[in-house]
This record gives structure tokens, C-alpha cells and sequence, in this order.
């Protein structure tokens, strides 16, 4: 899997309302949208499915939390993007703090290493 078009041979599933997937995902062999993730990937694990549609941190919480050891990740994503907080009009003097916090806890590892605490105690 390296782009979108490579999707053409697979049936995926994404959630419902994952505005990316559904502009690029449509050129599957089949598209099944859903209500959650466990609905997905029960849907994955019994066969029905060849592919899901996810985030990587997601998924690994999910995995992690549930027993389903036939599931892997790919080792390549099939798109990068870029998230955004969004604040109330109300908290607006707090997006520039916000944002230099998550900079300077990027350059320091600390973000790394948060997201790597949350992964272990979502692993149990």
C-alpha cells in the first residue's frame, strides 16, 4: 500500500464522518463505513474486510486492549497530516502558550515520551 490508488484491490472500512477517507477512499474495491472501531475491526478479524482506515495511535490503543494478534499494523503510513487544536473564541489567549509548550515538549522528547506512557497503560 502506497498511496490511495493503491487502495483499488482492497475492501476497507473507516468510520463514519472521516472527511480524508472519504475523499480518498472511493477508488476501493469496496468501502464499508462505521459506527466505531470495534465494529471495524471485529469486521477485519472475521475476514469481511481487508483493510481498515485508522490512526496509528488509535489503532495501537485498540490492539492493545483488545486480543486480536492476527491484526498488525502496516509499517507504512498511507498519508501523513497535520492535526489542530481547536480552542472557543472564549480561549483564544491561550492558543500561542499552547501551541510554544507543544514546540518546546517536541524538541525536548518530552511529547515522545507522553505518548509512549499513554501506549503502555492503554496496554494494561
Amino acid at each position: 500500500i502506497r498511496d490511495w490508488s493503491s487502495l483499488a484491490d482492497y475492501r476497507v472500512a473507516f468510520i463514519t464522518g472521516w472527511k480524508m477517507f472519504e475523499k480518498h477512499a472511493s477508488g476501493a474495491k469496496s468501502v464499508v463505513k462505521v459506527d466505531d472501531a470495534e465494529q471495524m475491526f471485529r469486521m477485519l478479524e472475521a475476514g469481511r474486510i481487508d483493510l481498515v482506515l485508522y490512526t496509528e495511535a488509535d489503532g495501537d490503543v485498540f490492539l492493545n486492549t483488545h486480543d486480536m494478534p492476527e491484526i498488525s499494523m502496516l509499517p507504512t503510513s498511507l498519508a501523513d497530516v497535520d492535526l489542530y487544536l481547536y480552542l472557543h473564541q472564549r480561549l483564544a489567549d491561550l492558543a500561542g502558550p499552547i501551541a510554544a509548550e507543544v514546540q518546546k515538549m517536541k524538541s525536548d522528547g518530552r511529547y515522545d515520551q507522553v505518548v509512549r506512557e499513554i501506549m503502555n497503560s492503554a496496554a494494561g
